[in-house]
């Protein structure tokens, strides 16, 4: 349920919880575990794959209050607690037994592979199990752990002091990004479930040394295609000397990729443009630097039909990868395919991904010469530190967007006049920290003249599911244009 609501309510003390969780974001990375933050990712993405499908609104309801305590273990750097808190959060969407113990021990255990990337020729893969978060309580008599590749040939294992280290065999598959699937169970009933994607391309050294030596024939990029072989081929070496990123990376399809890229660079060709679609990460160069993007091409585009472009400002703490892979699921990307317009998801410069808005009017200029943009149906969309980046966007050049979207947080308005005729769309759950500075944002330009404003609250919707629950409104708006 939601409803249309605008109350002069205060919105300081939403506001001062708001900056210091932002304050603590920006404390220096050295505590922050890429490891920590994939897992983290995997779990949120499990619970809004329940929430999609719950039909019940008193397990809804019951999940607000783990969800807010996620977000505020996340913010003060509690991995695991947050970790903990999603997982009740999950259970409470339904009156099932996955509250029991067994199950809730199970789930508390994680994977770590010691590789993401590594070479076709690799026959087994050390992995290592151990807790994301303590659940009091001995280990579940019978309690097993199966690992591997090919789901008919999982190797099992008897769970006994934690952390242990398996080693699972490795197929030959005939995809090159493969899932490793980890299972607990007890007497063969399956208590708890994860994929993590293992990427085994042929010839995986020799192919890196040749990316680099394309990589090296240039001094500084100046174009996409420069800039986005040193992204691709950075993402590969960190990945290639065990690193781990924050989300799965379909690393033998990217390979393939930096090596078309590297060839198209040596022709002194383009690589990415309208009759390339897919799911790409870029880099922008722009003046004396580069900007990370993971972008959305549609298939089938033409010069002569010019299409929307969306631009989606992650939170604090996230990246280009969160509007793909979290909130919702991805479901701005979801909706934007539907459409078969492009989404470009940007990210925040500085440390823990907080800091300046990124240069979305530059970026959006470099690529208006690669794809056919429409420049009357730009819109713009952000969640928490990125729906204040939106507003300070949106008033720096308001003629250049045709909407706008302001999810989970508010900010400071300089120039009301803006949105006499800029669409602004805020959006806020019921059960959100950030509802006070919504409300006041809605408030203050509700009173302009000519006002383009529209302002929407959600029942038993907190900080990380008003992307999911509001999209659809926001796209509905949109359509309309």
């Amino acid at each position: 349920m939601e409803k249309e609501v605008i109350e002069n309510g205060n919105g300081r003390d939403s506001m001062r919880l708001l900056l210091a969780l932002l304050v603590c974001a920006t404390v220096p990375a050295i505590a922050i575990a890429q490891a920590d933050r994939y897992e983290l990712g995997r779990r949120l993405r499990q619970f809004e794959a329940a929430w999609e499908q719950a039909k019940d609104k008193d397990g809804k309801r019951r999940a607000v209050a783990p969800l807010n305590k996620a977000v505020l273990s996340f913010f003060s750097f509690n991995f695991g607690g947050a970790g903990e808190s999603l997982d009740r959060a999950r259970h409470a969407l339904s009156t099932e037994e996955a509250s029991k113990f067994e199950i809730r021990w199970a789930e508390s255990l994680w994977a770590q592979p010691e590789s993401r990337l590594l070479d076709a020729d690799q026959k087994e893969l050390s992995v290592v199990i151990k807790p994301f978060y303590r659940v009091d309580g001995a280990v579940p008599k019978g309690a097993k752990i199966r690992v591997g590749t090919d789901p008919k040939n999982l190797t099992e294992a008897l769970i006994g002091d934690l952390p242990m280290t398996v080693t699972a065999p490795l197929v030959r598959a005939a995809a090159e990004d493969v899932p490793l699937r980890f299972e607990v169970v007890i007497e063969d009933r399956v208590l708890s479930s994860q994929k993590i994607l293992i990427s085994r391309p042929k010839d995986l050294a020799p192919r890196l040394a040749s990316l680099r030596k394309s990589a090296n024939r240039f001094d500084k990029a100046t174009t996409i295609e420069q800039a986005t072989l040193q992204h691709l081929l950075a993402m590969l070496t960190d990945l290639a000397a065990k690193k781990t990123m924050e989300t799965d990376i379909p690393a033998a399809r990217l390979l393939t990729e930096a090596e078309a890229v590297a060839d198209t660079i040596e022709k002194k060709v383009s690589h990415f443009d309208l009759k390339r679609a897919g799911e790409f990460w870029l880099r922008i160069p722009i003046a004396n630097s580069t900007e990370p993007i993971r972008i959305l091409v549609p298939r089938g585009l033409d010069k002569d039909k010019p299409i929307p472009i969306v631009f989606a400002l992650h939170g604090a703490g996230g990246s280009e990868n969160l509007f793909f892979d979290g909130y919702g699921n991805g479901i701005t990307a979801k909706l934007s395919k539907e459409r078969d317009w492009i989404m470009v998801a940007t990210r925040a410069a500085g440390t823990f991904g907080v800091g300046g808005a990124p240069r979305v009017l530059a970026i959006l200029e470099e690529l208006h010469k690669r794809y056919p943009i429409d420049a009357k149906r730009v819109y713009l969309v952000g969640h928490s530190m990125g729906a204040g980046h939106v507003l300070t966007i949106a008033q720096q050049s308001p003629e250049r967007f045709a909407g706008a979207a302001i999810l989970g947080g508010g900010g400071g308005v300089r120039k009301t006049e803006v949105f006499k005729n800029l669409p602004l769309f805020v959006g806020c759950g019921m059960d959100d920290f950030a509802i006070g500075a919504a409300r006041s944002l809605a408030a203050a330009l509700k009173k302009v003249d000519g006002n383009r404003v529209q302002y929407r609250e959600y029942e038993n919707v907190e900080h990380l599911l008003i992307v999911r629950e509001a999209m659809p409104d926001v796209f509905k708006g949109w359509d309309g244009k």
